[in-house]
């Protein structure tokens, strides 16, 4: 973990040239948890408390009758394939509540119960100091491994298009981001890949990156390149406050300049102004950075944090990674 003060692992770390696209196996059955079980021993009530935390996160946001989006759960480590750049692991889907109820929860005391949440998410693994980061299958059993992706955009005159969060979302509120984010939708980005073992379906992220990117800016995949065709990402990692919130960042390039982001406009009255004020209730406004700010060295001895107002931990996760990508 090359930054100071910023709790990720990278669970793919990126590299100089490195791009590659990720793909999730859906497979029959859902792992099974161990969190239950391991609450009652120490005379925890976690469906208690599951039920508890829901209640308080949904009366400030959701709403009593709100179903929660379905998002997919990483749940098997991850292989790579050189021979198509392909990163693809195994997954189910899981609930936002999951998600709310476990990562978000990593960081709560139960005096006199637990020291803290994260002892019971991580076991015995945590007290003794052998805790392996790399070990998907068993953080899976405990944590939601809730799967997103972080993405920057980069325009063609050289500024990264970022995001400051409204303050009315749930987490994250007045935060600065990248430039869109949102969590794998396990209805609408379903998708199918040809393996030497035959058609696997799963979900693309690739899928997620593009449908993220029009409901947030309003930009369509024509609008956008990616350095290797096929490949967006530069780096996966963990957001460790929040237990394993596995973000994928992606790096996408535009032909449009900075300054028309905002003002861009298709001919049929669909603006990226309209799309904007849409989300409004998610992004109080766009700021800019200059790409050649972004280096290595300016972010791990603290230089880019004058620029980076309140960002949040993924934000200079994918900015490092766009940073050893390119070399800077």
């Amino acid at each position: 973990m090359p930054i100071p003060d910023v709790p990720v692992y990278f669970l793919t770390p990126p590299a100089q040239g490195l791009v590659f696209s990720a793909f999730i196996e859906r497979t029959k059955d859902p792992l099974a948890t161990v969190i239950t079980k391991e609450a009652s021993e120490v005379g925890f009530d976690w469906k208690g408390f599951r039920d508890w935390r829901w209640f308080l996160s949904s009366q400030g946001y959701y709403g009593k009758a709100h179903d929660p989006e379905r998002g997919v759960r990483c749940i098997s480590n991850p292989t790579f394939s050189s021979a198509d750049k392909r990163w693809i692991s195994t997954g189910h889907p899981v609930s936002y509540r999951d998600y709310v109820c476990s990562e978000h929860s990593a960081g709560l005391c139960a005096p006199g119960v637990l020291p803290n949440m994260r002892r019971l998410f991580d076991g015995d693994a945590w007290d003794i100091g052998s805790l392996d980061l790399d070990d998907v299958p068993s953080a899976a059993a405990r944590y939601s491994l809730f799967l997103s992706i972080s993405a920057l955009i980069l325009t063609d005159d050289g500024y990264f298009v970022l995001q400051r969060r409204s303050n009315r979302v749930e987490t994250g509120r007045g935060s600065l981001g990248a430039s869109f984010a949102g969590g794998v939708h396990s209805k609408r980005d379903r998708s199918s890949i040809v393996t030497p073992t035959g058609v696997v379906k799963g979900w693309d992220l690739r899928e997620t990156t593009f449908r993220e990117m029009e409901e947030e800016l309003g930009l369509s995949r024509d609008d956008i390149s990616f350095d290797k065709t096929n490949c967006p990402f530069i780096g996966a990692a963990f957001n460790l406050r929040y237990g394993r919130d596995l973000n994928f960042y992606a790096l996408c390039k535009t032909r449009l300049r900075s300054y028309e982001i905002g003002v861009w406009n298709k001919g049929d009255g669909h603006t990226r102004e309209s799309v904007l004020r849409r989300g409004r209730w998610e992004t109080e406004r766009l700021e800019y950075l200059n790409a050649d700010r972004v280096t290595e060295n300016a972010i791990v001895n603290g230089k880019l944090e004058s620029h980076l107002v309140g960002r949040s931990r993924h934000l200079l996760g994918a900015l490092y990674s766009w940073a050893v990508y390119t070399g800077n």
